[in-house]
């Protein structure tokens, strides 16, 4: 006798008993038998882990949506659950970046009876171009590169497409801001944009008042 042929890791080890033994010629009659109890014991059956590839537009970060993953070597019709993070390499524009996957557990019913990798996982993703951002800073620190001016998003390289400051503002662009390119900067009425450094490229519409 022994467990259930479905028996989980968490009650591990099971106990064998053995006894009653029968079969061909054999007569109990004729021998001294003495029976020894064995265990059985069930480890966590290993998963292989993938991810279906990420996309999210600039947003200033590296976070990356957990979720698009696929779990093989499943059994029984097991179906757990599995949360983690996920990052890209990092927060710029990009068609093929990187995504690592990490901190992965299983979660639900029969999780204690599977395992996944502790060593973080890599995945494809891309991130888009914002297509337009509004400026919302003002006060004491009018330079381009502090990203509270923003919103909290750092508006440089090739990460936004449009960026529209309204009118009244002030804006500088200082040396801190890393070589900006964007397609169009358009300054409303009563405002002011000062190049104070760095290197800013507008290939499309330029609009200052």
């Amino acid at each position: 006798s022994g467990a259930d042929a479905l028996a989980g890791v968490a009650a591990s080890p099971y106990a064998i008993t053995a006894g009653a033994a029968t079969g061909g010629s054999f007569n109990p009659a004729n021998y001294n038998v003495t029976y020894t109890d064995g265990a059985l014991a069930v480890t966590p059956r290993p998963l292989t882990v993938s991810f279906a590839a990420q996309t999210k537009s600039y947003d200033g970060g590296t976070t990356a949506s957990f979720g698009g993953y696929t779990l093989t070597n499943l059994a029984n019709g097991d179906l757990p659950g599995l949360t983690g993070t996920a990052a890209y390499d990092d927060r710029h524009v990009g068609a093929t970046k990187t995504v690592s996957y990490s901190g992965l557990a299983l979660n639900g019913g029969t999780a204690p009876n599977y395992s996944v990798p502790a060593t973080p996982i890599g995945g494809n993703g891309s991130i888009t171009p914002l297509s337009k951002i509004t400026w919302t800073g003002g006060g004491g620190n009018s330079t381009w590169s502090n990203a509270a001016n923003w919103g909290g998003i750092i508006v440089d390289g090739s990460n936004v497409l449009a960026v529209d400051i309204p009118a009244g503002s002030s804006v500088t662009f200082d040396a801190a801001t890393a070589s900006t390119q964007l397609n169009s900067l358009t300054v409303g009425s009563g405002g002011s944009f000062v190049m104070a450094g760095s290197s800013l490229g507008i290939a499309g519409n330029l609009s200052t008042p």
